[in-house]
């Protein structure tokens, strides 16, 4: 299970902190077989000036899962 936070300081278009979302859910999604099951995770994204890619929400969120140990 997974819950994200992306307020409004992030961005205050709804229609891109939703994009936002989506993206983290997918590298969730393809990456949930890897994850430890017995686990929820909470994901708050920050401000930044400009949305990140693809590649380097994904590069960050896998260097964040195995800093924790959640990623085997």
């Amino acid at each position: 299970m997974i819950g994200i936070v992306v307020n409004r300081k992030t961005d205050s278009r709804a229609t891109k902190r939703n994009f936002l979302k989506r993206r983290i859910r997918e590298i969730f999604r393809k990456n949930q077989g890897e994850l430890k099951n017995a686990a929820a995770y909470l994901v708050k994204m920050r401000p930044v000036k400009e949305a990140p890619s693809y590649a380097a929400m994904e590069e960050e969120l896998l260097r964040l899962f195995k800093k924790t140990g959640v990623l085997a």
